[in-house]
């Protein structure tokens, strides 16, 4: 059960504290770097877990909210691969978003079912429901989709994708903008949420398959990230700053591309001879938007 009383003044503490005021500072600087604010003053949605990543974003973006005047909804998925956890999360994110006066609606997904029916990870079919969701209830993108994804988040996508062999898309990591989601706590990361939270004495729930490294994610996140550090301690702000270099490299090679692409595919017919005269560079992003 959630003390109203003790949750409302522990939020008002955070904002005032020093780590608080930090972390605002640089949610405000992602909303403003990438035009957040044109997307999220139109109404949001929010997705909410429960864990702590959500639930200081909930903070913030609800402060925001009533400073902005613009409508905000919480979001909760449950996925139905915990049990009786999962609907003790459900239950917290509820009550929280009672407490903060905060819309809330949840939505149930068989996910061990889906992944069996179309032979993908529960990870995969976890991330697929939470989306398809997400975009429904967003009025089929009319509303941003405000996700709780931090650097620590983006420092282990781009390990992940490094090891699949991606290319320059799938090392930019998480984009803090794609169309109409938006992630304001990219800049921030994971044990600066936890500390703030900690400090302040605000509940989160903890799921427990975290801490099991036979998921893939979690053992970048325990075994290879720690070892990182040692090497260099600042690393996760080191990738970040690399993945937005990138990402603005990547966007001018798409921006390319297309361009290319009106020019070599005319009246349903490909001009194969100006094809081969483009840089390899450009060559694969034409054809990928041809095939798609």
């Amino acid at each position: 059960m959630i003390d109203k009383n003790h949750l409302i003044n522990a939020c008002e503490n955070l904002y005032k504290s020093a780590l608080g005021v930090s972390i605002n500072a640089r949610i405000m600087d992602t909303i403003e770097r990438f035009s957040m604010l044109e997307i999220i003053k139109k109404g949001a949605i929010i997705g909410l877990s429960g864990g702590a990543d959500s639930v200081l974003l909930l903070i913030f973006m609800r402060k925001l909210s009533l400073d902005l005047n613009f409508s905000l909804k919480a979001i909760h998925v449950n996925h139905m691969i915990r049990g009786d956890e999962a609907d003790e999360d459900e239950k917290f994110s509820s009550e929280l978003c009672k407490t903060l006066h905060v819309d809330f609606e949840s939505f149930k997904v068989n996910i061990p079912l889906v992944a069996k029916e179309d032979k993908i990870g529960l990870e995969e079919a976890a991330r697929i429901a939470r989306y398809r969701i997400f975009e429904s209830e967003s009025n089929n993108g009319e509303l941003a989709v405000i996700t709780a994804h931090n650097s620590t988040d983006n420092f282990e996508t781009v390990i992940f994708n490094l090891v699949r062999g991606s290319g320059t898309l799938g090392l930019c990591g998480i984009a803090p903008v794609r169309e109409n989601i938006v992630r304001p706590l990219i800049g921030v990361t994971k044990k600066e949420i936890l500390e703030a939270l900690d400090e302040n004495k605000i509940p989160y729930v903890t799921d427990s398959t975290n801490f099991s490294t036979e998921y893939s994610r979690n053992y970048i996140r325990h075994e290879i990230i720690p070892k990182l550090t040692l090497l260099r301690e600042s690393c996760e702000d080191v990738v970040l700053r690399a993945t937005q270099n990138l990402r603005i490299d990547s966007d001018y090679l798409e921006a390319q591309a297309i361009s290319y692409y009106n020019e070599a595919v005319q009246n349903g017919k490909i001009a194969l001879d100006f094809l081969q005269k483009l840089h390899p560079a450009i060559l694969t992003r034409v054809i990928k938007i041809m095939i798609s």
